[in-house]
């Protein structure tokens, strides 16, 4: 039943997975070419975005979705800008047979803004397959375009070929010089992807000046943050595949100590974070079982150290606050300083100390959920449903585990 109920509050949160905000701080240029500054929430979104959702102050502020029709601009102030702009996409889909159809689209979009100058620009649009577009003038943007399609031979074999025609539109913007030959081969060897585009495009601007706006490239890293805590640890203790699973054990309670390091990953919006840490525990555990005429009883005492790796996820994130959960592997190290086997039956009462020692290593499960205040303070509760400490032929036991701390992050 209490593994059951380990599982209640992360069910009952699973439905704010799917629904958040991200609001970052940024600005908006309106229609009407007025610039605003507020937060935007910033969805990381695969397709460009054909609207946002916007709100000038914190928290309660009201929020608006705004569209093509009302903004010009937007832009986070930690990278990553979107433009408005009428082009002519070529809708011509990867992987048909003989010539692809080249048809063509005009669409208004929020181009996004991968470099900005006033000599040549790069852009990127994401809708039903992947375009880059340059510009050499505002408001003028032309398609790189890149074609990929089956023909068949003469030989009746499948093969594919292709229309790579982005870069002989790349090579026209190379200028004389010393470096032209190696800008050229560059361009030559060059895959129709965001960071060689990037790379090229910043190095045919020359001397103009140009400015790198890649949303990816600034959300990406790692960072890093240690973590301690203490708390109280619950114990259970059961048997199967045996008589002893008739031993009614009761909680123990015990101390617990940990340090930890958690690697926040800046990707995803800062929603996943990897877990590693090392769990000191102690515990007494007690169980018996009374007849008539014949009494049971085990004691074991445990020292452990579990060393854990885990996957959490914040479902709810604010500025100085953020809820998590997540789920990990245990790798769990224990002595047992007692471990005793007590019989009672009418020929007398009989002591067995060695009698079913559990592993002096085993392999769990945990699952937690918690909060984190002012990038400082924790709370948690995590269960360790799963923990195996013995499995042979003729007996299985387990020691599972839930506790509640306190964790100081710095």
């Amino acid at each position: 039943m209490i593994k059951c109920l380990v599982f209640l509050p992360l069910l009952c949160i699973g439905h704010a997975l799917l629904a958040q905000s991200h609001f970052e701080p940024g600005k908006i240029i309106t229609d009407a070419g007025d610039t605003l500054k507020g937060y935007i929430d910033n969805q990381e979104w695969r397709k460009n975005p054909r609207e946002i959702r916007f709100r000038q102050g914190k928290d309660d502020s009201p929020v608006k979705t705004l569209g093509l029709s009302d903004l010009r601009y937007f832009s986070f102030n930690e990278g990553g800008a979107y433009i408005r702009a009428i082009v002519v996409e070529d809708m011509s889909a990867a992987g048909e047979f003989l010539a692809p159809v080249k048809s063509t689209s005009t669409d208004t979009v929020y181009l996004k803004v991968l470099v900005l100058s006033a000599h040549l620009s790069l852009y990127q649009l994401v809708d039903s397959k992947e375009h880059f577009y340059i510009s050499k003038e505002e408001g003028q943007y032309e398609e790189l375009l890149n074609r990929n399609y089956l023909e068949q031979n003469r030989d009746g074999y499948t093969i594919q070929k292709e229309e790579r025609i982005y870069k002989d539109q790349l090579t026209s913007f190379v200028q004389k010089g010393p470096d032209s030959l190696r800008q050229v081969r560059k361009i030559q060897n060059l895959e129709y992807a965001e960071g060689g585009l990037t790379s090229i495009i910043y190095s045919l601007n020359g001397a103009s000046p140009a400015t790198i706006l890649n949303q990816s490239s600034s959300s990406t890293g790692i960072g890093i943050q240690f973590l301690a805590g203490a708390g109280l640890r619950a114990t259970l203790m059961s048997f199967g595949s045996t008589s002893l699973s008739n031993l009614h054990f009761n909680p123990a309670f015990g101390p617990l100590l940990e340090v930890g390091i958690d690697f926040l990953s800046r990707r995803n919006r800062g929603d996943l974070t990897f877990r590693l840490e090392a769990i000191y525990w102690s515990a007494d555990c007690k169980g018996a079982m009374n007849f008539a005429s014949y009494k049971e009883t085990y004691e074991l005492k445990a020292n452990a150290l579990t060393t854990t790796v885990n996957l959490l996820y914040n479902f709810y994130r604010k500025d100085n606050f953020r809820a998590y959960i997540g789920a990990g592997i245990d790798l769990n190290f224990c002595d047992y300083p007692t471990h005793v086997y007590y019989g009672l039956d009418p020929s007398g009462y009989e002591a067995q100390p060695n009698y079913a020692v559990p592993n002096n290593f085993w392999l769990g499960m945990n699952l937690r959920t918690g909060v984190q205040i002012n990038n400082r303070y924790g709370v948690e509760f995590q269960a360790h449903p799963i923990g195996t400490c013995l499995n042979s032929t003729t007996m299985t036991a387990s020691l599972d585990g839930y506790s509640l701390k306190a964790l100081y992050f710095f």
